[in-house]
């Protein structure tokens, strides 16, 4: 799951260096640029059916995202998200630390299953790190800070071994962390990622012991 949130994180930052930068009509150079890129750094196809940014309000949003599954697995997509909407301080990207005053992401879905002891998003995940040129390793990396972040009816697809069982959908609470960077230091984006996968692992275990709840009260209401 940390690709998901490594994903995301850059096509926030994308869009808020994109709102900074002053041009009006990038939002097709965009789309463009994350389709491509993102396609070949994760070495599977990556589409947006949207991207809109307003250079004067510092906000702007990307719509139907679609991360494909590696070749072999059952689902047809790895990731989805619906939309995420971020609104920025568009000065702050010319600065050492940029400042994001919300970032809401909503309808995201995960599809998680393994095929020979390997998880899909494993192996995406490793192609990204392969990806990785060792020049931008070495490069001081941006401080962000990020005044309130919310994740907003995620759902994981769970997939089982059988292959003709249907996954198992857990769907997330509402993830929500605030402050995060407030200091002089603000956060890299290693720690926003650490932070993001804590939370998000840890509902899903919740959801997971729900499910499981559930379950059980339904065997013994029969």
């Amino acid at each position: 799951m940390r690709f998901l949130f490594k994903l995301l994180l850059s096509l926030f930052v994308l869009l808020a260096l994109v709102a900074g930068g002053g041009t009006l009509f990038l939002d097709g150079i965009v789309k463009q640029g994350i389709e491509t890129v993102g396609t070949q750094v994760a070495k599977v196809e990556v589409k947006l059916d949207d991207v809109g940014v307003s250079v004067f309000t510092g906000k702007g949003a990307l719509r139907g995202l679609q991360v494909a599954n590696p070749k072999g697995y059952r689902a047809p997509a790895a990731v989805k998200v619906g939309q995420a909407l971020v609104v920025l301080k568009p000065l702050s990207v010319f600065s050492e630390r940029v400042v994001i005053r919300s970032v809401v992401v909503q309808e995201a879905e995960i599809h998680y299953e393994k095929r020979d002891g390997k998880a899909n998003l494993d192996v995406i995940q490793a192609n990204v790190e392969s990806a990785l040129p060792d020049r931008d390793k070495t490069k001081p990396e941006k401080k962000l800070q990020i005044d309130s972040l919310v994740i907003r009816n995620a759902k994981v697809h769970v997939y089982g071994d059988k292959p003709d069982e249907p996954p198992t959908v857990l769907t997330l609470n509402e993830i929500h962390l605030k402050d995060l960077g407030q200091g002089p230091e603000g956060i890299t984006g290693a720690e926003l990622t650490r932070k993001l996968t804590a939370a998000v692992i840890k509902d899903t275990l919740a959801a997971m012991v729900r499910g499981v709840t559930d379950r059980l009260k339904g065997l013994f209401g029969k």
